[in-house]
């Protein structure tokens, strides 16, 4: 980069650490449990595992960790700072991702404070994708590749992309995702060799930027797994009946997040039709990232980095055709926004370091680690990173979050915690004693093992916390000194909690409502049943079995004798409502 004034110095500079203090944010992703957990395992043994090593169901067999460098400095920052340590790292990462964007956007050596306009715009669009993920290494990555070929379209120099190989080099150690900084490489390239035809030195430059371009691609293959890192993006949308039923990977319109995808949009095709945007690498960037976003919400903020530069350059190429008031007060905005936005996140329950509060299995973790049960655990799937790096190596776990495809892990998985045929067999052939779980699945459905656990006097329940249950398999509970169980009326008392919690963000999460009404069912709460059992028929109005609670317990409360004798003899099948 180009050398800074001792003032642009000191105002970077601020800016930057600005931004890393206001991106400090506690942990609140299942993910980055399984990958310090790797890096622990990486930096313990020095080498990559050559197999699954922590879960118990896949013990030996071929595993690929297309993002242990991620896991790894997670893990070393940890051993030297703790929790405090990775919160500075993941801060540090996103803040120079959004930095490096905004001087690829920005001309150098002049102090920009209309700029802090759009900079906090970028600010409040991206803060909640740069979470513990190794994705924040790509979007880090694309805005070097970014600041590096927009040098170049400023110079024609293609001097300045000499550094671009390492890029997807170093991505290839940290996130299977240098196909998308080849992506950028090639419109940038398209666009040059369009525009740039026929004018002198063409020829020599462009053998030199393909060049580069080449040696790219095989610095993207300079890795552990090769050139299968660089297709694996493709491969893994492939796995659509997975993805089918992952929240991240829903279509943006379907999401909360539609408006923001229509905004982003709407202020980058106006930048495109000004002068600044009319340039075919930002039409080919709108085209293809706004319809990554549009197909799965998760790449939102991975748009609104990519369209970044020439919002950037429109909004810059406005300013000089507005009044002199209007530039005072667009800079006078642009420094409260970015105020607005620091104290916003400071002052949000998320900004701090550690694990978020009650949201992963602290209490199950402590349990299994004092009482040292001589069994094994099965785990919801997105639980297994966590209890892997609380419990391993005195425990492993039967599955963790990094499951996309339906291995034994997976098939185990839907048999047990969906009460298919075998489920008890397949837990007593692992000798799994311990079985640790959510009430409900992310979109609010009761997990039909919980109605199975609840009728089974073969399993008690141990404990409740706010992320989930824990129960214990009778035979081991006996050998546990000092331990008695808790009453099952429990579990439906954490139901609601966790419907509650659903429906709070999710207003029309219908199954949530339905788990609402079949945990007061079980309760005795005939009424409150009866008022939520309504709003899932409302949402639902083709289950016939929720119409038929509906009126029963009217009738039971009418004095209809049949109705309550009905009522009666549904409550003590116990729980055929699953």
């Amino acid at each position: 980069m180009k050398a800074f004034s001792k003032p642009m110095l000191l105002f970077n500079s601020s800016l930057l650490l600005l931004l890393t203090a206001v991106l400090i944010r506690k942990i609140d992703d299942y993910d980055i449990w399984y990958h310090i957990s790797l890096g622990r395992e990486v930096l313990g043994q020095m080498r990559l595992p050559g197999g699954e090593f922590y879960i118990y169901t896949l013990l030996g067999e071929k595993a690929v960790f297309p993002e242990w460098g991620f896991g790894t400095i997670f893990y070393a920052a940890y051993e030297f700072l703790g929790y405090a340590g990775m919160g500075l790292l993941n801060a540090a990462i996103g803040a120079l991702s959004i930095f490096i964007f905004h001087r690829a956007a920005s001309e150098e050596g002049r102090f920009d404070l209309t700029g802090l306009l759009p900079l906090a715009a970028l600010v409040w669009s991206v803060k909640y994708r740069l979470v513990y993920r190794p994705e924040t290494m790509l979007f880090l990555a694309l805005a070097f590749t970014f600041y590096f070929l927009e040098k170049f379209r400023k110079t024609g120099d293609p001097g300045r992309a000499y550094p671009i190989p390492l890029i997807p080099f170093l991505l290839g150690m940290f996130h299977p995702s240098a196909l998308f900084v080849l992506a950028v490489f090639g419109f940038y390239l398209v666009d040059f060799l369009w525009s740039a035809r026929g004018k002198e030195d063409f020829k020599p430059r462009a053998r030199k930027l393909v060049l580069i371009f080449l040696l790219s691609v095989l610095a993207s293959g300079l890795n552990p797994y090769g050139f299968g890192q660089l297709i694996l993006p493709v491969k893994f949308l492939q796995q659509s009946e997975i993805l089918g039923i992952i929240h991240e990977f829903m279509p943006v319109l379907k999401t909360g997040y539609k408006v923001h995808f229509l905004v982003i949009s709407a202020v980058a095709l106006v930048s495109l039709l000004l002068p600044t945007g009319r340039k075919i690498v930002y039409w080919l960037l709108f085209l293809s990232f706004g319809y990554l976003a549009f197909k799965h919400v998760r790449n939102l903020a991975l748009f609104a980095f990519v369209m970044y530069i020439p919002v950037k350059k429109g909004f810059d190429f406005i300013l000089p055709h507005s009044r002199k008031p209007v530039m005072l007060g667009l800079k006078a905005l642009g420094v409260a926004a970015l105020i607005f936005v620091t104290f916003s996140l400071f002052g949000s329950p998320s900004w701090g370091t550690g694990p978020a509060k009650n949201m992963f299995p602290e209490k199950s973790a402590e349990f299994i680690l004092n009482e040292r049960p001589p069994c094994r655990i099965f785990n919801f799937y997105n639980m297994g990173g966590y209890l892997a790096w609380r419990l391993y190596p005195d425990y492993m776990v039967s599955i963790d979050g990094r499951r996309y495809e339906m291995d034994r892990s997976m098939q185990l998985f839907d048999q047990v915690f969906w009460g298919s045929p075998g489920w008890e067999e397949t837990l007593s052939r692992y000798n799994a004693g311990i079985l640790v779980t959510p009430a409900l699945t992310g979109g609010g459905e009761l997990l039909p093992i919980i109605s199975l656990l609840d009728r089974s006097e073969e399993w008690l329940l141990a404990l409740t916390e706010p992320s989930g249950l824990l129960f214990i398999r009778r035979d081991i509970a006996a050998g546990l000194t000092g331990f008695s169980p808790m009453p099952k009326n429990l579990i439906w008392a954490h139901v609601i909690n966790e419907a509650s919690g659903v429906i709070a963000g999710y207003p029309n999460a219908r199954d949530a409502y339905r788990a609402m009404g079949v945990s007061y069912f079980n309760l005795r709460d005939f009424g409150m049943s009866r008022e939520y059992f309504r709003i899932y028929l409302a949402l639902n109005p083709g289950d016939r079995e929720a119409g038929r609670i509906i009126n029963l317990i009217t009738g039971a409360e009418m004095g209809d004798i049949e109705a309550r004798r009905e009522l009666e003899n549904l409550y003590r099948e116990s729980r055929n409502l699953r």
